[in-house]
């Protein structure tokens, strides 16, 4: 059963489930994937949980018969190109609420109450890990970091941000839900572009892990 009272197929069907009301009683380990290896320490930031993944099997991307949603799949392709895979890398959504199957999710009114509501469960899912790179999903998730922090972030553009005392590289692109469209050929530019720098940055990262680990 969920804070909202719904438990199973009923879950599924509810047209809005809202977690932005009332964060502080949000389990932190829910829509929260840490990763593992080279993954380990970069966390990628989606825009909120579909009426798949999450909601029906308890992990992001994947499907009841145990496919992967095409969004996952062209991030895979895009993380590939750093020697790195989507299994790897933790992930978690901005805003835990879900708006319901019908909706187009063109409300910005809503959809700005639940990034704001949702904020604070994110800082603390971010302060339970170890995190250096964050790559944000869509203009969505660009335009909330923006807001919330007051830091000059731009699509395709890694920058420097100190969140909650901490600091982290962070990467704005496009959402991975479409392969073939323009977004998909910017996404693959930004990666190609950066691939020296990310690749760097990754094992920077590992060994600063390392070197906390041993010491």
């Amino acid at each position: 059963m969920d804070s909202n009272g719904y438990t199973g197929e009923a879950r599924m069907e509810t047209l809005e489930q809202h977690y932005c009301n009332n964060p502080a009683a949000f389990p932190l380990g829910e829509m929260f994937k840490r990763g593992k290896g080279r993954g380990a320490r970069v966390l990628i930031v989606g825009q909120s949980p579909a009426s798949n993944g999450w909601r029906e099997t308890g992990v992001a991307f994947h499907t009841r018969d145990e496919g992967t949603l095409p969004t996952g799949e062209n991030l895979d392709e895009l993380l590939r190109l750093l020697d790195l895979s989507l299994e790897e890398c933790a992930y978690t959504d901005l805003v835990k609420c879900y708006r319901g199957k019908n909706s187009r999710g063109k409300d910005r009114g809503v959809r700005k109450s639940c990034v704001r509501g949702c904020w604070p469960i994110f800082e603390q899912q971010l302060d339970t890990g170890d995190f250096g790179l964050l790559i944000l999903l869509g203009q969505v998730v660009l335009d909330a970091f923006i807001d919330e922090t007051q830091w000059p972030l731009f699509r395709g553009r890694l920058s420097s941000v100190v969140l909650s005392g901490a600091q982290y590289e962070v990467l704005p692109i496009y959402h991975t839900l479409h392969r073939y469209q323009g977004s998909a050929r910017e996404n693959l530019r930004t990666f190609e572009k950066l691939g020296d720098e990310l690749r760097t940055l990754l094992v920077k990262l590992q060994d600063s892990s390392s070197a906390g680990t041993s010491g």
